[in-house]
């Protein structure tokens, strides 16, 4: 199991439209590798576009903490 596949086809499955498959490849990613900023942030953005804000800001609050110098990987 490698956390870097499963974020990026979790990319691919939000990009093809699907995003409880890309939700569920950002939960195994960050299972896999806790510390994984770009899966805290992606997940972060899908859940903005559903609407979660709570959800949301908590990921980009965990991103920003895992690293500080955190830029948008994608």
């Amino acid at each position: 199991d490698d956390a870097v596949t499963y974020y990026n086809r979790g990319i691919l499955y939000r990009d093809l439209g699907d995003d409880n498959k890309a939700l569920a490849d950002y939960n195994k990613a960050m299972k896999l590798k806790p510390d994984y900023a770009k899966a805290y942030h992606n997940r972060g953005i899908l859940y903005r576009d559903l609407g979660d804000d709570t959800r949301a800001l908590a990921d980009f609050n965990r991103a920003t903490n895992l690293n500080p110098n955190f830029r948008n990987p994608k």
